[in-house]
């Protein structure tokens, strides 16, 4: 319940304790540090994946603007103004 708590809070800095533990529950503190490990790496490659559509967006000369599904503006890059 912890990590799903701090994962929808997006804070990823906790650590399960791996010592002095019965070993099932050193295995299953070492699963969740695992899990945890990949949703940060997942985490990390979408922020850099933003940034760079993003780079590429603001590097287009012609405007663009992007809509939601209720036709709301989500992005603009500079050449719209």
């Amino acid at each position: 319940l912890f990590l799903l708590n701090a994962l929808d809070n997006g804070d990823y800095s906790f650590h399960f304790a791996e010592a002095k533990l019965s070993s099932r529950e050193k295995e299953l503190n070492q699963m969740l540090n695992r899990i945890k490990d990949i949703l940060t790496k997942a985490r990390k490659e979408v922020i850099e994946n933003e940034k760079f559509l993003s780079l590429i967006v603001e590097s287009i000369t012609t405007g663009i603007i992007i809509l939601d599904e209720h036709n709301n503006i989500q992005t603009t890059n500079k050449a719209t103004t």
